[in-house]
């Protein structure tokens, strides 16, 4: 008989393939159709609506997040730092 240590072992990795398992799952059918229609919404919106949008800060990934940061500095003309010195 095996003692209880490997017993308790074992539902341990059973419940933790399931939990990873299901973020994976809830990742691939919930938060990846999410990240596509806002990457979508992000190309129509104009320079006004990211603006705002972007105030809040409210992204469901950080890839929309900087096409977003990337769309408000092109609106408003500002370039990226080029890491030039004193």
């Amino acid at each position: 008989m095996m003692d209880p240590i490997f017993i308790i072992g074992i539902v341990f990795l059973v419940l933790g393939a399931g939990f990873g398992g299901y973020v994976v799952l809830h990742k691939q059918m919930v938060m990846v159709p999410l990240e596509e229609q806002e990457k979508a919404e992000l190309e129509l919106m104009t320079c006004d609506e990211i603006k705002l949008k972007h105030e809040q800060g409210q992204y469901w990934s950080f890839t929309n997040w900087k096409i977003a940061d990337a769309k408000v500095k092109s609106c408003a003309g500002i370039t990226a730092p080029t890491g030039g010195g004193h």
